[in-house]
């Protein structure tokens, strides 16, 4: 959405300076006409600069949001490797578990069959 936003703020700016260029000096005629030209040229130079702003507002958007976006992934990152730990902590102790269990039954069985022979 602010892509879109800036890509119009920057066609505006372009279609403003654009409109600026075009605008023709009159070559002849009463002062009225070249005070009035020069009105124009003030108004367009002001639209010039609020286009500026704009575009430089969406553009600090889009830095904003970019840099959010950075610091979302590094959280993710951070958060997917902790789980990674806890994972393989978990199975550690399992197998920790399961070779003490083992050896436990393996024991009981030795003690069973030595007093079976007994």
């Amino acid at each position: 959405m602010v892509n879109r936003e800036l890509l119009q703020a920057k066609e505006d700016l372009k279609t403003n300076k654009l409109e600026l260029l075009n605008l023709a000096p009159p070559t002849s005629g009463t002062i009225s006409l070249f005070t009035q030209h020069q009105s124009m040229l003030q108004s367009q130079r002001k639209l010039i600069e609020r286009s500026q702003g704009v575009v430089y507002h969406f553009e600090d958007q889009k830095e904003q949001i970019r840099l959010k976006l950075e610091d979302t992934l590094k959280e993710y990152e951070k958060f997917k490797y902790l789980e990674t730990k806890e994972i393989e902590e978990i199975i550690k102790k399992q197998k920790a578990q399961e070779a003490k269990d083992l050896d436990e039954m393996g024991l009981l069985s030795y003690n069973f069959k030595n007093k079976k022979s007994e």
